[in-house]
């Protein structure tokens, strides 16, 4: 159990941390294929990311008409 929370803690850290870069695509990655026995937690957590986004983006796009 204690992989499972550090592997969820990591990959909300290095998702809030990505950028466009090089080097940040290569570790995110590298990090993804390490860690690839928890595929279904690390798409649950990029779900939900991408979710919240998604509502700000349109929560934004609606309060400027």
């Amino acid at each position: 159990m204690k992989s499972y929370s550090l592997c969820l803690h990591d990959c909300k850290t290095l998702l809030s941390e990505l950028s466009n870069s090089q080097q940040s695509v290569q570790t995110l990655s590298l990090w993804l294929i390490h860690h690839r026995k928890h595929t279904a937690l690390i798409v649950g957590v990029w779900e939900q990311d991408l979710r919240k986004m998604f509502i700000k983006h349109l929560s934004r796009n609606f309060s400027l008409t």
